[in-house]
């Protein structure tokens, strides 16, 4: 698969997932648009990488007009990274059940705008990534990850599911269920404290790292659980 060259929408680009992706995708040589909500977390993004922004959300109120802004603007997008950003365990878990489930909810709903916003219909070395929320909700309560079960469930039924739509037959489609997620200053400071390691936890820069990896190895699918990874 070609990893240069390529001109790349990530959504949800200003979470620490998405910054680090955006900055592996520019030294790899590619043209990256990063998406977001938060117009402040854009312009730093902006600041610290040459990227170009584009503050917009994919969801019911707002996905057409957004969708149809980036296209006309960036019209050789031909990769999509739908990323969930779904924050790491220790800000994850300061989230009750209701705010984690409007976010899956406005990630599903986002999964489907940005497809059939046909960015990637006819285009060279097309690619769809399609991040799930992985491990996340599972390093939160019983109780509150036992509420948010079904809307994994969806989530994960969803994406299944563009795979093998047929109007995607000519793009290379991957799904991603992340592992745990940890910020390296919270990871730097647990450790200090003489604390150890998150069973399974990465940072965001090394999952980007592995991700891509297998990605370029020609994986459709990259599954984490508590242990690693099994690709497919």
């Amino acid at each position: 698969m070609q990893f240069t060259g390529n001109t790349v929408l990530i959504t949800d680009g200003t979470s620490e997932v998405g910054w680090a992706l955006a900055a592996e995708l520019v030294a790899r040589r590619n043209s990256v648009i990063v998406a977001g909500r938060d117009r402040k977390r854009l312009e730093s993004v902006a600041a610290a990488l040459p990227v170009a922004v584009a503050e917009c959300a994919f969801d019911r109120r707002g996905s057409d007009t957004c969708a149809q802004r980036i296209q006309g603007q960036y019209p050789g997008i031909n990769w999509v990274i739908n990323n969930v950003g779904v924050p790491p365990i220790g800000v994850a878990k300061l989230f009750g059940t209701e705010p984690l489930a409007d976010a899956v909810t406005r990630n599903l709903t986002s999964t489907v705008e940005v497809v059939s916003a046909s960015f990637l219909l006819g285009k060279p070395q097309a690619t769809l990534v399609l991040m799930t929320v992985g491990l996340t909700f599972r390093s939160l309560n019983p109780a509150t990850a036992a509420a948010l079960e079904p809307l994994y469930r969806q989530m994960s039924d969803i994406q299944q599911s563009l795979r093998a739509a047929p109007t995607l037959r000519d793009v290379h489609v991957v799904t991603v269920d992340p592992p745990l997620l940890e910020l390296a200053a919270d990871q730097e400071k647990r450790l200090k404290r003489g604390g150890t390691p998150t069973r399974g936890a990465m940072t965001p820069a090394q999952f980007v790292t592995m991700v891509l990896g297998e990605i370029e190895r020609g994986r459709t699918h990259v599954h984490f659980d508590v242990s690693g990874f099994i690709s497919g």
